[in-house]
Order: structure tokens, then C-alpha cells, then sequence
């Protein structure tokens, strides 16, 4: 049975583990210190959106409408295990999510290197089961997570697709990456560069925090905004100045912290047209957002930049360029190999099991699948007459149907 706040021990599997569920900020912000240094130590090593600033800037700025189901492990008093979780609610329908459901691209929890993942999951999983929603919905848990096999024991697996990944290990510097490539791709992507160069002089720089950090994010949600919006697509999230918001705090400002979120800028006489937003995360960079400037896309400088960022990344020891999800022309293009993600979902009740077999398994991914067959104008149309039937007072419209990335 599970009761909120209260500390309780495991069973034997899992003995000397204690479990606690927070629910407020106060709680949270609590843990700050931690939770971030459990960050340096966890089995899986990519665990951007696991952070404790990710999450508590997400739940400060966008998220508080949601409620908070934060589980914390401790051994012998030390905190060995974090599962940022929060509860959604769906209409009739309450949810158990990753805490920043609507923003990530990876879901998971963090494990200390020196616990072993099944005792800490068998800690959890009864929390977890026993929580009062509908439905555990554990979204794009990436395949090589050390809990994606756990999942797979308790859950039905959902939704399945990759990520996209640009392997950079091995590879000899940016002559190196070069001499790689096909002699017709690289041709055209000189040709590419060479056009661009026309216009004025090209500059590459990365902004890893600061004043200019911030102001090439709101640059960028912009030009994502209007380009979402152009295709008749929503743009919920990118447009709503409590993500810029979120996505301004994440920038790191202290010197020589290597990982963490920064701003990569492609200008043409000192003028941004291509800007991306990504993550550093030990030897891996996630690229989370890209947006060019329309009066350049004949141009493509979004993949001119792409280019520049790799031959950053070869400078400063990445080993893989993460394209993340959302399969599109351009990252199969690019990457060099791919990675599993699935979706885990467990109903709980009626409700969940109704809400799971009939919207998430049939209704969503057929009317996703009609929407984006549709001409641009029919699909606006629809998502118009769709805001307008679910609109609510005070309640803040996050995610469309495409992610920001």
C-alpha cells in the first residue's frame, strides 16, 4: 500500500534500502545537493534530463500544475537512487510520467553506480504500482538505460522508434571525419558551405551560458515557432514564454564546468542564421533544438552549422553527436547509427486500461498518422477547432503533436 511522505523499508531483495515519496517544492529543493552529486556517479551516463536542474527549473516554470511524485532511495543514509516522476492528469484520467514529460527526449532514473539496478527497482516498483493514477505511462527510455530490461519484466512495451547518433570514436580530428565521407557528399556539402560564404563573412561560436546564451535561445524558439506554425503544426511549447524561460535557466555560467547546456551560433557578418541548443554529457552531446533564419533556408544553414558542431565535438572529445528521436530525412542522412527507445506503460485501473488500449495504442498514433497527411491548411483547421473544443481557463496548453527537436 502506498502512503505518501512516509519513509518505509524494502523487503529482502532490496535490504537496506529505504524509500521516501516527495510531493512538494520544498522537499525538492531539499535535495538539491544530493541529487547532484548522484549525478556524477549513476549506471547510465547520459542522464541530462534526469538532473536536478533540469527538473526542478521544469516543475518551478512550467510544471506546477502537475503533481509531484519525486522518489528518493537511501543505504545507510546515503541518497543511492532519484526517480523524477510527477502525476498528470488527462481529462478523467490521472498519469504517473517522467517529471518533465513533455520535454524530454530520454526518461529514466538515476542509480548509483555501487547499487545494483534490480534491488533498487524492487524498491521501487511497489511504490510505483501501487501510486494513486490510472496508468505508469515511462516514456522513451533509451534501450541501453539499465532499466529498460526491468521495464520490460513489469510493463507493456508501447511505442517503439530510435534515436539517430553521429559516432565520432576513433575518428582522427575533423580531416579525419572528412577523408570519411563519400567524395559526392562531401562535394556537396562544401558547395553548400562555399554559397553561404558568398554572402558575407561565416562565424562559429558556442555560448555555454551568459547573456548571449539567453538571447540566441529566444532567437531560436522564434524561428521554431514560426516554422512550426508555417506547416500548420502546434507550437504549444515553443511558443510559450515560460519554456524560454526554463530553457534561459538552464545555461551553465560557471568556469570550467565542462558538461551541461549551451547555444551554438552560425552567423554571417555577425548576424545569427543558424542557432542550436544542446547538452554536453560527458563523452556525448545531445543536440535538443535547431532553427535557422527563413530568409537564409535556401541557403541551409542549419546544416552548415550541423557540420560546424560535429568538428566541435571532435575538438572536445565527444564521442557521440545525439540527433535524438523523431525520425526525418536529415538525421538518417548525417548519422552513422541508431539506438532502440521505447515507451512503458502499466494500467492500473478501468480507467487506465481503457485510456492505454483505445486512445494511446489506436486512436493517437492513427489520427498523428491522418494529421500529417493532411494538407497544412486542413490539419491548421483542425488544431484550431481542437483548441477551441478542449481550451480551459487557466490551464497551459504544453505539447503539440511534434516534439521541439
Amino acid at each position: 500500500m502506498y502512503f505518501p511522505g512516509v519513509i518505509g523499508r524494502t523487503d529482502s531483495k532490496a535490504e537496506g534500502l529505504e524509500v521516501e515519496v516527495l510531493h512538494t517544492s520544498e522537499r525538492l529543493w531539499m535535495l538539491a545537493d544530493e541529487w547532484r552529486a548522484l549525478e556524477t556517479c549513476t549506471h547510465d551516463r547520459c542522464n541530462v534530463f534526469q538532473r536536478f536542474d533540469w527538473c526542478w527549473k521544469w516543475h518551478d516554470r512550467i510544471g506546477k500544475g502537475n503533481r509531484l511524485f519525486v522518489i528518493s532511495v537511501r543505504r545507510g543514509g546515503q541518497l543511492v537512487s532519484v526517480w523524477p516522476l510527477e502525476i498528470i492528469r488527462h481529462g478523467p484520467v490521472s498519469r504517473l510520467c517522467w517529471l518533465s514529460h513533455d520535454a524530454l527526449e530520454y526518461g529514466g532514473a538515476l542509480i548509483h553506480h555501487d547499487c545494483h539496478p534490480r534491488d533498487v527497482f524492487s524498491a521501487v516498483w511497489p511504490v510505483i504500482a501501487s501510486a494513486p493514477v490510472d496508468l505508469v505511462q515511462l516514456s522513451a527510455v533509451d534501450s541501453t538505460s539499465v532499466l529498460h530490461p526491468l521495464l520490460g519484466e513489469m510493463c507493456l512495451a508501447g511505442r517503439k522508434t530510435h534515436a539517430f547518433h553521429i559516432n565520432l570514436a576513433g575518428i582522427d580530428g575533423w580531416q579525419g571525419w572528412q577523408s570519411g565521407l563519400k567524395a559526392k557528399t562531401r562535394r556537396v556539402r562544401n558547395k553548400r558551405f562555399n554559397k553561404l560564404s558568398r554572402q558575407g563573412k561565416l562565424t562559429f561560436s558556442v555560448h555555454a551560458g551568459g547573456p548571449r546564451y539567453r538571447e540566441l535561445t529566444g532567437i531560436a524558439l522564434e524561428w521554431k515557432h514560426d516554422w512550426l506554425k508555417k506547416r500548420h503544426w502546434p507550437a504549444n511549447l515553443v511558443g510559450d514564454p515560460a519554456f524560454r524561460d526554463f530553457l534561459d535557466g538552464l545555461g551553465r555560467d560557471e568556469a570550467g564546468q565542462k558538461d551541461g547546456w549551451l547555444a551554438a551560433e552560425l552567423s554571417v557578418d555577425g548576424q545569427p542564421v543558424a542557432i542550436e541548443l544542446g547538452a554536453v554529457c560527458g563523452p556525448r552531446y545531445l543536440s535538443y533544438l535547431g532553427a535557422y533564419d527563413p530568409a537564409f533556408a535556401k541557403f541551409s544553414p542549419g546544416k552548415i552549422e550541423l557540420a560546424m558542431m560535429i568538428r566541435w565535438c571532435l575538438e572536445n572529445g565527444i564521442a557521440i553527436y545525439d540527433l535524438l528521436c523523431n525520425r526525418s530525412q536529415y538525421k538518417a542522412d548525417w548519422s552513422n547509427c541508431e539506438a532502440g527507445v521505447e515507451d512503458f506503460d502499466l494500467a492500473l485501473t478501468l480507467s487506465g486500461r481503457v485510456f492505454h488500449s483505445i486512445w494511446l495504442k489506436r486512436l493517437k498514433p492513427a489520427l498523428k498518422a491522418g494529421l500529417q497527411r493532411l494538407p497544412g491548411t486542413w490539419r491548421g483547421a483542425v488544431f484550431a477547432a481542437a483548441g477551441r473544443t478542449c481550451a480551459k481557463p487557466g490551464r497551459r496548453k504544453v505539447k503539440g503533436f511534434q516534439n521541439v527537436s
